[in-house]
């Protein structure tokens, strides 16, 4: 008798499970479906590959200009060693030089990742920056007065 209600309960919970998942994996479509970053683009072509390879190569270099416009939300990278300007929107990267111009389209995702590696970068540099000056500290509050104020 319990081993028939044990099963029937066991039944019972896997159904339940089971009902569970299912809802789950209609809610992960419906998501997905709704969501225009993970969808897969066929647009995704060598010329986008090759331009996210550009940008994430610039902002690794170290004498690359960093700057963000939060305007226009657009995100810049200037290397003068190089010449080249690179231009990031959300739909469309622009790379510039004195001989060359390149518009690329850039899909949700592309612009997505793109725009953490940026991120990223800038969040690297600025901790750098901050540290160094830390390190740098030379002077206490009151030498630092008498100074400003023997420049006024």
């Amino acid at each position: 008798m319990i081993n028939f209600n044990q099963s029937k309960i066991t039944e019972e919970i896997n159904r339940l499970h089971r009902v569970k998942r299912f809802s789950q994996r209609v809610a992960i479509r419906i998501i997905r479906s709704l969501d225009s970053t993970s969808r897969k683009t066929n647009t995704y072509d060598t010329s986008e590959r090759e331009a996210a390879n550009v940008f994430r190569k610039m902002i690794k270099l170290p004498h690359s200009e960093l700057l963000i416009s939060p305007l226009l939300n657009k995100h810049y990278v200037k290397n003068d060693d190089s010449n080249i300007l690179i231009i990031m929107d959300q739909t469309e990267l622009t790379v510039i030089n004195h001989v060359f111009g390149y518009n690329i389209q850039l899909s949700p995702k592309t612009y997505n990742v793109l725009y953490e590696a940026f991120v990223r970068e800038v969040e690297i540099r600025r901790n750098e920056m901050e540290e160094s000056f830390r390190t740098n500290v030379k002077h206490s509050l009151k030498t630092l007065i008498t100074k400003i104020d023997e420049q006024i």
